[in-house]
């Protein structure tokens, strides 16, 4: 065998080495990929609400109830939209947006399982102004 014939066997089969080792290493990561992926989609949901559909679920109460028992919770909101039924953190509930907040009502037991309230300062009087035009009048 010649040395030129050699030369070219072992290149021909470092080369195969190579592309062997790189499919290898292509299926694993791909494998891996893959397993990940099945796995983050069997987890429960961990973060906020998503949209359940109506004909999906059976519920104990209405939408009108929900937003009767977020009208407890804050007295003389008013809805910015009709109350939605979503997956709150694995739990059936209706999203009530008002507009000083949204609450979270469970949809077979009524109670409040969630709330981001926009809190509302009183109204503040200005008694010095109000004592000054009192005082700065002129009495005979």
């Amino acid at each position: 065998m010649s040395q030129r014939m050699a030369l070219a066997l072992a290149g021909a089969l470092t080369a195969f080495v190579i592309v062997v080792m790189i499919g290898v290493m292509l299926t694993v990561g791909l494998n891996t990929y893959a397993q990940k992926q099945v796995n983050a989609e069997s987890l429960p949901p961990t973060s906020g609400p998503s949209n359940v559909s109506a004909t999906q679920a059976q519920t104990q109460i209405t939408a009108d109830q929900a937003a009767q028992v977020a009208n407890r919770l804050i007295p003389g909101a008013s809805l910015a939209r009709t109350p939605e039924l979503v997956n709150y953190q694995g739990t059936l509930a209706f999203q009530v947006i008002t507009n000083r907040g949204t609450v979270y009502v469970d949809a077979n037991t009524a109670q409040v399982i969630a709330s981001n309230l926009i809190q509302t300062a009183p109204a503040r009087t200005n008694n010095s102004r109000q004592s000054n035009e009192h005082d700065g009048a002129q009495h005979d």
